[in-house]
């Protein structure tokens, strides 16, 4: 089993109990197990919104969407949004919020068949790591043919791969980490140097790609940074 196989199983059989958990908690987004605070959230979504421009014509196209997060808070700034993501679970808990303008499809975002030029911007977050770098290109580039011209994706909580021995800074974790690798189950997922994503939404044709540091006030902003691009 290769590492997109271990998460790709992994999230298409994750049950979660709703009622037994936060949402943040739900989809992980935890340090130490404690859950991110409403007020530190807040900061990631007027991030997003400032970096994509939202607006009430736009559609959005927020994949590997969990269970809304983003969904539930950009809505009622935009026309449409499509919501993908493999967990059934998660797609179930964005469902019960009954956004109108939201349509949810349980995908693997790798298979999903995307219209061409059709999306204003695209979110990615907190998503790209469970894929591997194979599948990041070819995704992309689907992701690109998607976009209108002038739209903007913004990928987001990437790990950076030269701060890797920051987030695994003990024996422990190093451990876990080389056991993880070699057990086809790897902790966090692909780690990706900012330059080589970069590099890549150029090579794809992008006018314009900005690599964002995270606030420090976010959990993760210690190992991990955002990106925007415009085609």
């Amino acid at each position: 089993m290769n590492s997109r196989n271990f998460w790709t199983n992994f999230w298409s059989e994750y049950e979660s109990d709703p009622l037994n958990s936060d949402e943040q908690s739900q989809v992980f987004r935890t340090r130490d197990k404690s859950p991110i605070s409403q007020a530190v959230w807040n900061l990631t979504l007027q991030e997003v919104e400032i970096c994509l421009e939202l607006n009430s014509t736009d559609v959005l196209l927020d994949l590997a969407c969990g269970n809304g997060l983003f969904a539930e808070s950009f809505y009622s700034k935009v026309s449409l949004i499509d919501a993908l993501d493999i967990s059934k679970t998660l797609i179930e808990v964005l469902d019960k919020k009954y956004l109108n303008n939201v349509t949810t499809h349980i995908t693997d975002i790798c298979n999903y068949d995307y219209p061409s030029q059709y999306y204003s911007k695209i979110l990615w977050y907190a998503g790209i790591q469970y894929i591997d770098k194979k599948n990041i290109i070819i995704l992309l580039t689907k992701l690109r043919d998607s976009l209108c011209k002038g739209g903007k994706i913004y990928i987001g909580d990437i790990p950076d791969e030269s701060k890797l021995w920051i987030y695994f800074n003990t024996p422990e974790r190093k451990a876990d980490y080389f056991n993880g690798i070699t057990s086809n189950k790897p902790l966090i997922g692909t780690w990706i140097q900012e330059q080589w994503l970069y590099q890549l939404l150029i090579f794809l044709g992008f006018s314009h790609v900005e690599i964002i540091p995270q606030n420090p006030k976010l959990i993760y902003s210690d190992f991990r940074f955002d990106l925007l691009a415009t085609l």
